[in-house]
Order: C-alpha cells, then structure tokens, then sequence
C-alpha cells in the first residue's frame, strides 16, 4: 500500500464534517483495513483499541455494514447503493486479523471479505494466517474472499505487467479453489496499483469486481471496477477518520486527465476533471490536489463542469494522488473524488 501522505490530514483540517454529527447518505464506504496492532508496521496497522472504538461508532451512528456482494449486485442491476452503508475489506490475510479483527466483527455480527496474498499463505509467512485459519473465518456466516494475486507485486514500472497481473490471478484462483473450493469474485490490486489496462485484463479474467485504494465513496455511478475504499490504518485509524470518510459524499464526474495509472512523462502540464451536475456545487468551494503539491491554484467553470490547474514543474514523486473535492449546496457536505498516476 502506498505511504499515507499528509493529504489526508489536509483534507480533515480543511473539509470538518458539518455539525460534526453527519454519518452516511446515499452512498456506501468502503473501508480498507491491513493488519491490527502490529506496531512494527504502524503504516499499514490499527490498534486493537482503535478498530474497535470504529465499530462502535458505527453501530452508534446507526450505520448498516453489508457484504461486498450485496452492494456490487445493487450496482450491476443499475440501482443506488443502500443508504448509510459500510462495507469492511482487509488485505493480505495477516494472522493480527484472525486473532484480533475477527472475534470483534463476529461480536458484531458485521460481515467483511479478505482479499487473500496466496503466495503468503502457501509459504507460511509467520506474520499470515495458515490455510487452516482462513477456511475457519471462511466457513462463518458474512465472511466472503477474493483475489489478491499470487506474487503481490508492483504493477507500476514492470515492462511485463499484463503477463505478471494473469499469471498472478491465475495462480491465486487456482490455490482457492484447490484449498477452501472457493472461486473468487472480487479483485483488490496489490498495493493499489492499477490502470485503464489493467483493469480490462482483470475484467476479462473474470473479475468484473474491482477495488482500488483511491480514497472515496461509491455511488450508484461508480463503476464496478473501480470501486475505491479508505484506508483505516496508520495516521487515519481513528474514529475522526473513520467519521470524515463516511461524511463526505462521491463526487462523481463525466472525465478526467491525466487518468489513473502511468504517464507519459514527468511533466503534467494540466490537471483536470469535469465533474457531473456542477450546478450542485458552490463554484467558490471547489478544490484540486496533488499529493506532492498540496492544494493547486485551479479554476472551476460552473457552466461547463471543467475544473482545470496547470502544473508546470515535472513531478518528483513516483506516484501521486490528484483528488477533486466540492462542496454541495444542498447539504453543505463536501463530496469528494480521488485517483493515483505514476511517472514513468
């Protein structure tokens, strides 16, 4: 997973949650959770405590956790996630999860999926769960698992990635169905790496079900194969970050550039999105970032729906994330829309 940056926390500081009370709407959040206190890698962890002062909040602000499956088949037939929403993922099938993150969420009664790391399992990495833990958590009512790739390797700046990407899902299917007589579903790109190819690869693969680690919510116009989720670990596992995320509505949009993925180059020169209905938005409250500059100096046209920013030095950075965010008229929230590139 990429380094959290201090976006993040910019976008706290500078978007608060109305009221301070705002939780959910029509959409659903997606939360994305690695391993559970593990405090050699504060990165990709959350502490026990944390995790589950979340799932209090959640049941507190009366929130639904559902599966993946049921918001993917409200997707696929055209409709409207269910309102006020909550769908729990965990990557890598870390042993912390089986030990602290499931008896928590079985407590609940809250279902979640586990996009499994397969080479991690056959090898017994002592950090992962055996195959025998997670055929347990897989026999429980609301515990569903997807594909993660055999090798978990970078996508980003591998000449061979198509090749690697079916080799990699070939591989991990084959050792769930063999293992635990599962065919997986959904598909969560190591790290977040993915791009416009390989998102067709995977679909033509048979995973039309696609999660990134762009920050956002789902709507009932985000496509199923690019379903983004927040990351609740390092900086952001905490209850604020966890009511931030669930606070701010998608932010949907007609198109974008740069997209997701690989550039041509280190220099940009223009940022841009056009976002849908931008008669929604305050024209003086609509914002560009880049991970590596902040806050852009953008224009919004609110007759055209284009907000634009030029970006004339080259990028330093492997990878950034571009994210758009605009404030509803309506409600006053602040709806927001992330993706990540990758120099070359």
């Amino acid at each position: 997973m990429q380094r959290l940056t201090l976006l993040a926390l910019l976008l706290i500081l500078l978007f608060p949650a109305v009221g301070g009370a705002a939780a959910g709407g029509d959409y659903c959040t997606l939360l994305l959770y690695h391993r559970v206190d593990e405090t050699a890698h504060p990165s990709t962890s959350i502490s026990a405590g944390a995790f589950r002062d979340q799932m209090a909040w959640i049941a507190d602000h009366h929130l639904r956790v559902i599966p993946l499956a049921e918001l993917t088949a409200a997707l696929a037939r055209g409709a409207p996630p269910p309102p006020k929403s909550v769908v729990i993922t965990f990557d890598d099938t870390y042993r912390s999860i089986y030990a602290i993150a499931a008896p928590i969420l079985a407590a609940r009664g809250y279902p979640y999926t586990l996009f499994v790391y397969t080479e991690a399992m056959e090898a017994r990495f002592p950090d992962f769960m055996s195959w025998e833990q997670l055929a347990e958590l897989a026999r429980r009512p609301g515990v569903s698992l997807g594909n993660h790739g055999h090798r978990h390797r970078h996508l980003y700046g591998d000449p061979t990635w198509e090749t690697h990407l079916r080799d990699d899902l070939t591989a991990a299917a084959h050792l769930l169905q063999a293992r635990l007589g599962i065919t997986p579903i959904p598909f969560a790109a190591p790290y977040g790496e993915y791009t416009l190819g390989s998102e067709e690869v995977a679909r033509h693969l048979g995973y039309p079900v696609q999660l990134t680690q762009d920050r956002g919510n789902v709507g009932a116009e985000t496509p199923l194969g690019r379903l983004p989720r927040n990351p609740m670990v390092g900086s952001l596992g905490s209850v604020a970050a966890l009511a931030e995320a669930v606070a701010q509505p998608p932010l949907p949009w007609v198109e974008r550039h740069p997209d997701v993925g690989l550039l041509g180059g280190r220099t940009v020169g223009e940022i841009a999105i056009r976002l849908r209905a931008p008669e929604q938005y305050r024209p003086d409250q609509v914002n560009l970032f880049l991970s590596e500059r902040g806050r852009l100096d953008a224009h919004f046209d609110p007759a055209t729906g284009w907000l634009r920013a030029r970006v004339e030095l080259p990028l330093t950075r492997p990878t950034n994330r571009i994210t758009a965010s605009a404030q509803r008229k309506a409600d006053h929230r602040w709806a927001v829309t992330s993706w990540r590139v990758a120099a070359p």
